[in-house]
């Protein structure tokens, strides 16, 4: 499978690349090999099924199961109200149509539901955010429920195919030839060995972006997948779609829409449960509108600080403690989190809790078809690097990338079948190389320190007025900072060691990838799901629209019409909901 090169030089060849090893990878890896691809590598910057945001999820997932009673109309008419009609209708469809196989799929591998498939009490919850939509939690594998279960699963179940895994590769760049893909180039994030992947085709199955805020599981989600294809002529789109949750200040945490459910408050600086003035439903709103209305409360003088006061909880349910009865019992990272918490003297969910926004995701992504190939020949997406509609939604993400990486797996096997093998050109891999290796590392090198390059980029998106309420004024400010940080600062950063190296790379993408957001918010001119410009605050029917970013239009960017002709729902279907998150002003 590998051909060992001098030089620190490492040539590798197979049939199908997977970048990424969450649920999206290791399902596109399953169904590559057993739709007959030969040799499938999963490469990823962590370990395999063991890292990243899939092994930390809580394992709630949204499955449409028509024996339940599950209305695929009501169900995918409930996205495209809750993507604000920015809905790839097609996608959603053949996800719900393919849920209940994909979690059999799931259930032959061991993964247990509480009541399983097939019988009458398999717990589920509604969806925030999606209506009808119900999402099944609480899945286990071996004793390990959520995220850690199932990826367990899915590796023992791709490595029983033959599947190879590679850890500790950072991929910085696709290799495209004559409009195909057929490769990447990457290093190993220890030694600084490079890597050439050669391969018939190449699944992009990285995660998003999270720019390295103060939200839970971030850290490691810097744009990679946004920024490689980008570099590579593919069109992303939904790219100013960056959606913001909300956060202890003092440590991580999920979970703030249950805890509004059960009762908890938010209140500003002031000691005023502010919510109800902007939503009826008060501290029960989606995560969206909580951050926009903080925003507001910020403008007029009434926070931060804000706070999230749990006193009401045991004030409605006596005796009732939601820590043991909610977070202790879901799965992921969360229970560990707290016990940990609980040992160092912290009581995370104390009386008064400071509590801010925080940028978690953004939501924009690869544009495929329904086969999930991409505008390059050979280059498919799946899971959160894919593009399928605005929308932070419970159980949405493990969903789409469950049925994403399927998907992606199975056209990849088959596109296998009508291509033969394609050699990347040596002076495109040694353009590649160089790109990877523009800065050495040289730990006299530089006055500017890693940490201060995050910071400013911090300092850059995440002021109010650049993710929560843009403006255009706002927007070309951030645009003029990221420049200063991009040509200023970068050039005099510190790379210490390999560590340093790999997150100077990380920023770059971090860079690119902010440039992009800024660029797709400035272009349109609306109001429209989490996307929020006070000086355009209404939704406008003249921009529903795809926005579509590539580096090879003249522009840079195109406006797309959806296909509404072959769409089951249309725009005058859009109802929009009450709240400034869809344009009005509070």
């Amino acid at each position: 499978m590998s051909d060992k090169g001098g030089s620190g030089v490492e040539h590798i060849e197979t049939d199908v690349l997977i970048i990424g090893g969450g649920f999206g990878g290791l399902f596109a890896a399953i169904k590559a090999k057993e739709k007959g691809a030969g040799d499938v590598l999963i490469v990823d910057k962590g370990a395999v099924g063991r890292s990243g945001k899939s092994s930390m999820a809580a394992g709630a997932t949204v499955y449409f199961v028509p024996e339940m009673g599950d209305d695929l109309y009501e169900w995918t008419r409930a996205v495209f109200q809750g993507q604000m009609g920015l809905c790839n209708q097609d996608m959603v469809e053949s996800y719900f149509l393919q849920s209940a196989e994909r979690m059999r799929d799931l259930e032959d591998m061991g993964v247990e539901y509480s009541g399983g498939l097939d019988g009458e009490k398999l717990l589920r919850l509604p969806s925030r955010g999606l209506g009808p939509c119900k999402m099944t939690v609480l899945p286990s594998y071996q004793g390990l429920v959520g995220g850690k279960g199932l990826t367990l699963a899915l590796r023992k179940a791709a490595a029983g195919l033959g599947v190879h895994f590679m850890d500790k590769v950072f991929v910085n760049d696709l290799v495209v030839q004559d409009g195909r893909a057929v490769g990447a180039v990457g290093c190993h994030r220890r030694s600084g060995d490079f890597y050439v992947f050669e391969s018939r085709a190449v699944i992009m199955a990285a995660a998003d972006c999270g720019f390295r805020g103060n939200y839970a599981c971030v850290e490691a989600t810097t744009g990679d997948s946004f920024a490689m294809a980008y570099r590579a002529g593919v069109d992303l789109n939904n790219m100013e779609m960056l959606c913001c949750n909300t956060a202890p200040l003092r440590y991580n945490f999920e979970g703030t829409g249950p805890a509004g459910l059960f009762g908890a408050v938010f209140v500003n600086d002031k000691g005023e449960d502010f919510l109800p003035k902007y939503y009826p439903e008060g501290s029960g709103a989606e995560v969206g509108k909580i951050v926009q209305a903080m925003a507001q409360e910020k403008k007029k003088g009434n926070g931060p600080p804000f706070y999230l006061d749990f006193t009401p909880i045991s004030r409605k349910y006596p005796g009732f403690n939601i820590e043991e009865a909610l977070y202790m019992n879901m799965g992921g990272w969360m229970p560990v989190n707290i016990a940990r918490l609980r040992e160092m003297g912290i009581v995370p969910l104390e009386s008064k809790v400071l509590w801010n926004p925080a940028i978690q995701t953004l939501r924009g992504g690869i544009m495929t078809g329904i086969d999930c190939m991409s505008r390059v020949e050979g280059l498919f997406a799946c899971g959160i690097a894919q593009s399928m509609g605005p929308g932070l939604f419970n159980g949405w993400s493990s969903g789409r990338s469950i049925w994403s990486g399927a998907t992606a797996g199975r056209s990849s096997a088959e596109y296998l079948q009508g291509t033969g093998d394609v050699k990347p050109h040596p002076d495109l891999v040694e353009g590649l190389k160089r790109r990877l290796y523009n800065r050495g590392v040289d730990a006299d090198a530089g006055d500017i320190s890693l940490e201060e390059l995050t910071q400013a980029l911090i300092e850059c998106i995440f002021s109010y007025d650049v993710s929560i309420l843009k403006s255009e004024d706002s927007l070309m400010q951030a645009q003029r900072k990221l420049a200063e940080i991009g040509e200023e600062m970068m050039p005099r950063a510190n790379i210490p060691d390999m560590h340093g190296f790999i997150k100077y790379k990380e920023t770059e993408n971090l860079l690119l990838t902010t440039g992009l957001y800024l660029q797709s918010s400035l272009l349109r001119e609306e109001t429209r799901a989490d996307h929020c410009r006070e000086d355009f605050p209404d939704a406008d029917p003249r921009w529903l629209k795809w926005i579509v970013l590539n580096q090879e239009l003249e522009d840079g960017f195109r406006l797309e019409e959806l296909p509404w002709e072959r769409y089951r729902f249309k725009p005058g279907d859009l109802e929009m909901a009450e709240g400034f998150t869809q344009g009005g002003q509070p």
